[in-house]
């Protein structure tokens, strides 16, 4: 009986005695399993945030092939003699430069007799135009530039200088579609692409990390245009650059 209760005292004691390395090797697993839930949670936190980045590229792109099937309508409903449906949006007065005039929209451009338009600026309009939709941008670049600079005061001027403004914001050439939109607004401030123009300069702002004054030109369409898809899409954004702490 001696000799059993020696043994099992022996054995007690060497299970507490390895109790502690018991517990440590536990609380190193603990540690090693939170340590690759953090891994874990971080790479999906990164995967989301490059997913909505992609799909929001996604959306700009979307954004912009709907501009050029609504410009296609307006041509076509203008064609049958309908009146251009437009964006709904009335740009708000202001001085023009010497020598400028207010461009209308394409819907505008085949009214009758006065509009003074010739057949060849109609035609080299229609070139660059249909080059654009092919996707064909260094192309279109060219026509609507020769488009300008042979009827700078013709009445597809504002129009060939926002799709040009629109060619260089797709294809990433942030300076000089910038300068395209703000020629809409200075020299045509009735053109109906104004507050398109408006939008895109504070998508040009977001892009370039300019936060202050991204906000500041979309908030700018939101206040003076509140009731147009413009004015959504630049809600939509200052909601998400609040979101992103923007």
């Amino acid at each position: 009986m001696k000799g059993r209760a020696t043994v099992t005292a022996l054995t007690i004691g060497m299970l507490v005695a390895g109790l502690p390395a018991v517990a440590g090797a536990d609380s190193d697993l603990e540690s090693r399993v939170a340590r690759l839930e953090r891994i874990l949670s971080s790479q999906t936190i990164s995967n989301l945030v490059l997913q909505v980045q992609r799909l929001q590229s996604d959306i700009d792109k979307l954004r912009g092939r709907l501009d050029v099937q609504q410009h296609e309508i307006e041509m076509l409903q203008q064609a049958r003699g309908q009146p251009a449906s437009g964006s709904g949006a009335t740009a708000p007065p202001a001085q023009q430069d010497e020598g400028s005039q207010p461009a209308s929209s394409a819907g505008d451009t085949d009214t009758a007799a006065g509009a003074g338009t010739s057949s060849g600026e109609k035609a080299l309009y229609r070139k660059a135009f249909d080059l654009l939709k092919e996707r064909r941008f260094d192309e279109a670049v060219s026509v609507f530039k020769d488009l300008l600079a042979q009827y700078p005061k013709g009445q597809f001027a504002d129009n060939a200088h926002y799709w040009l403004g629109e060619t260089y914001y797709v294809k990433q050439q942030y300076p000089a579609a910038l300068g395209e939109f703000q020629q809409v607004i200075r020299r045509y401030p009735l053109s109906p692409k104004v507050p398109g123009a408006m939008l895109k300069i504070g998508y040009i702002y977001y892009e370039q990390g300019d936060w202050a004054r991204a906000r500041s030109a979309l908030q700018e369409v939101v206040t003076k245009f509140p009731d147009t898809n413009e004015g959504g899409f630049a809600q939509s954004r200052l909601d998400r650059m609040t979101r992103e702490g923007h």
